[in-house]
């Protein structure tokens, strides 16, 4: 069962990992409004969504 999808996208010299089809649009930006993680092994920015997908990825949360 897939909850929603992720976007690799790279801006310059920064990678951002972000959800897609979340329920606001998030800038490419590290002060995006989610607050992203900064991963420095990937060197990434890894955006945090609004629909909760990471907790179902995880098995925190099931379908209702």
């Amino acid at each position: 069962m897939s909850f929603g999808q992720w976007l690799l996208a790279a801006c310059s010299t920064e990678a951002h990992i972000v959800p897609l089809d979340d329920l606001r649009p998030h800038d490419l930006t590290p002060q995006c409004w989610c607050q992203p993680a900064e991963d420095d092994e990937c060197m990434a920015h890894i955006h945090r969504s609004l629909d909760g997908r990471e907790r179902f990825e995880r098995g925190e949360r099931l379908p209702s």
